[in-house]
This record gives C-alpha cells, sequence and structure tokens, in this order.
C-alpha cells in the first residue's frame, strides 16, 4: 500500500526533478552502490526502534552513536539475518569532518546516502539560569549545529541525484515555550522550523522532509535529563519507540505532496482520535490529516498551559 501510493504521489514530488547531463552525472557516481539509510542516536530508544523497522524494509543501514559499546550492544539485539545490512560507526557527529567521515564509511560498505535520519539529540531541565554554559554549548552543538551540518550535506547529494529523504526528530515539546526545559524545546523548535523551511525550498526536485514530533516516549531520556514528575508525564500518553518507528517508515513510502514539511504527531494524536464515534474516525489518508490536524488544535493549548511558569517541572 505504501510502495502504491508512492508511485502515485511521485510525479508531483518529482515535478521540478529534469534529467540533465548533471543528474545523470550524479547518479552514475553511485550507480554500483546501494541506497543506504543513516541514523544517528541508533544505540537504543527511537534509533535503534528506527533502525528495526528500515532494516525489516529491506534497507542497509548505518547505525551512527558516541559509543561503540552501545552499537555492539543494539548490534547484538538486530535479527541474526537482518546483521549483514547493518553496519556500525561510533562517531560523534558534533566534529566538523563528521560528515565526511559518514561519507567514508558508507563508501567502505559499498552504499550511499538516500535516508538520513537525525535522531541524535539531548535534553536538560531545571531553571534555563541555573545550567552550566558546557551544557548549553552541548545541547545546542548535538541538537541544532550537527543536525543543521549533517542536513546540508546531505541535501547537495540528494538535489544531484534528485531523490532521497531527510526525517529529524522533534518533539511535541517544539510547538511551545518549555519553562525548565527552555534550551531544550527551543531546539526542537529550531529542528520543525528548519524542516519546513527546506521542504518548501527543495520541493518538486525529489527530495522528501519529514519532521516528527511525538510526545512523551518509553524511553530513558527523561530519566537522564531528570525530566521524570514533569506534568505532562502523567497526563500525556507514553509511545512507545516501535510505535514512533513504524509511523516514520510510512511517511517514507507516503510523503506529503504539499510544500510545508510533513509533521508528524499521528501517533499521539491517533490515540486520541479512538474517542471519536465511529462514524467520525477516518480511514482515507485527507481526512485523517484533517482529523489530526482538528486534534492539535484542541491539544495544543492544553500543551501551553502544562508548560506554563505556574504549572511547570
Amino acid at each position: 500500500m505504501f510502495r502504491l501510493a508512492s508511485a502515485i504521489t511521485s510525479p508531483w514530488i518529482n515535478r521540478y526533478n529534469r534529467d540533465t547531463p548533471a543528474r545523470r552525472e550524479a547518479r552514475a557516481v553511485v550507480a554500483t552502490r546501494l541506497p543506504a539509510v543513516v541514523i544517528s542516536g541508533a544505540s537504543r530508544g527511537i534509533g535503534l526502534a528506527m533502525t528495526r523497522v528500515f532494516l525489516a524494509a529491506g534497507n542497509p543501514v548505518l547505525m551512527i552513536a558516541r559509543n561503540q559499546a552501545g552499537l555492539d550492544a543494539a548490534l547484538a539485539q538486530i535479527d541474526a539475518h537482518e546483521r549483514e545490512r547493518c553496519f556500525t560507526l561510533a562517531l560523534d557527529i558534533t566534529l566538523p569532518q563528521a560528515a565526511h567521515v559518514i561519507d567514508d564509511a558508507l563508501l567502505t560498505h559499498g552504499c550511499y546516502l538516500d535516508i538520513l535520519v537525525n535522531n541524535a539529540a539531548i535534553g536538560l531541565s531545571g531553571p534555563f539560569a541555573t545550567h552550566k554554559s558546557a551544557e548549553l554549548d552541548a545541547l545546542v552543538a548535538l541538537n541544532i549545529a550537527a543536525l543543521t551540518h549533517l542536513t546540508h550535506h546531505a541535501l547537495h547529494g540528494m538535489l544531484a541525484r534528485g531523490s532521497g529523504g531527510i526525517i529529524s526528530m522533534a518533539s511535541l515539546g517544539g510547538y511551545v515555550p518549555g519553562p525548565h526545559q527552555a534550551a531544550y524545546y527551543a531546539s526542537k523548535a529550531y529542528v520543525l522550523s528548519l524542516s519546513e523551511a527546506l521542504a518548501c525550498e527543495v520541493s518538486g526536485r525529489g527530495v522528501k522532509l519529514c519532521a516528527v514530533a511525538p510526545g512523551p516516549v518509553g524511553t530513558t531520556f527523561h530519566e537522564e535529563m531528570h525530566a521524570e514528575t514533569a506534568p505532562y508525564r502523567k497526563i500525556l500518553p507514553e509511545l512507545s519507540p516501535d510505535r514512533i518507528a513504524s509511523q516514520c517508515l510510512s511517511r517514507v513510502y507516503a510523503w506529503s505532496t504539499c510544500r510545508r514539511a510533513r509533521r508528524s504527531l499521528s501517533p499521539i494524536f491517533h490515540q486520541l482520535a479512538r474517542l471519536a464515534p465511529p462514524d467520525f474516525r477516518a480511514d482515507d489518508q485527507m481526512a485523517s490529516q484533517k482529523l489530526e490536524r482538528t486534534t492539535q488544535i484542541v491539544l495544543l493549548p492544553v500543551i501551553r498551559f502544562l508548560c506554563s511558569n505556574h504549572f511547570a517541572v
């Protein structure tokens, strides 16, 4: 079904994607290689779940994380028959040469970057004034600068070939200010804004972008940044990493063809949509998007209240 949807929407997605000598040359460079998915922060949580779903779909995957031991432990959780298509790279993606190191690793395995998943991120909780400068620098370097540099580097090759996709992991918090998680929320707002702007810039040129904005996810992320007591953790439904990953895969085969980036909040809104009467539940994609948007309008003011100065962590 997903591949059928992709075939139907492909002419519109590629409406400005002309067959030129430069395009043919760019494709010839990678003609003997396999298109691969590159996932940052892939050793656990959403990144590991994304690795599983892309491998199950038949894609070679390059897993990236800072720690090789963590990558080895994650690789051990992958099905044995899929490990031959799964490669690991221990790399600090905040380094200036990170993008070129990734290219070299892909070349070593006979692959090229076809889909980039910007998943790596860190969080900070507590009053902004109490954070150390080094903590803020590390958050900006990973959540914003590294994502920007990798996206910029990847787009060059994708636009030259007229194909490819970028999935950036944002957050429901990117839609609102977040007192006591101010820098983290702001970094995710940047991801949403950048993704939407780039989707407009490359519209019709064969490259697709998707910003995923889940609510609370069942990982150790909140525990590590000491935000387990935040009110939204008790009110908003928790999603599983596998659910997020499966939604991302569905977006790969059903990319939105509109000028705006596809902001995927569907896991949390689909759960709320179950409360709707049976005759109001949407099965077709267009009606489902309308239902999702309607639910956003209702829920986002609630999230803003939960993040207000009088109801913060």
